[in-house]
């Protein structure tokens, strides 16, 4: 079985998104080489964002959204990570993505989500019934101020 990381997000030049074995010895720069590998024997082991786009693949949202997302949501496990908590320029954009990637009915073991906005509130709470582990989901709310809390569910 080979267990794949993925990490995407958008900088200043666009979207990108790199996706690695978890060995990191090489990565796959397209949709359509992820879907030459076999999906019984390839599995998403973790999801999250990143600022840094070092070793990456440029791409359109589109492509992330509608070409890869798909083959990615194939190959969700119950042992699945989503963590959504970037604190990056674009991290409100590059969540909505992820929302709209990884929308219901996806089953992750373990889920992070920082908060951007309803729609990431609404995301933690179509995802709560799904989740196979009870696990700590926490959602955090950072105003350009210092000030921030946080509300934490338990599942």
């Amino acid at each position: 079985m080979t267990l794949l990381h993925l990490e995407f997000g958008l900088d200043d030049e666009g979207w990108f998104y790199r996706l690695c074995p978890g060995d990191r010895q090489s990565y796959i720069s397209s949709p359509g080489e992820l879907r030459l590998l076999n999906q019984r024997y390839t599995a998403v082991s973790w999801i999250c964002l990143d600022k840094s786009a070092s070793f990456a693949v440029r791409c359109s949202r589109e492509e992330l959204v509608l070409e890869l997302a798909p083959l990615l949501r194939a190959r969700l496990r119950p042992r699945t990570y989503l963590t959504i908590t970037d604190d990056g320029p674009y991290t409100g954009d590059a969540a909505l993505a992820a929302f709209e990637m990884f929308g219901t009915p996806c089953t992750f073991y373990d889920l992070q989500v920082g908060y951007h906005s309803k729609e990431s509130e609404d995301f933690v709470l179509s995802h709560l019934d799904l989740l196979l582990q009870p696990k700590l989901i926490e959602r955090r709310r950072e105003e350009k101020s210092s000030w921030n809390y946080r509300r934490v569910f338990w599942h």
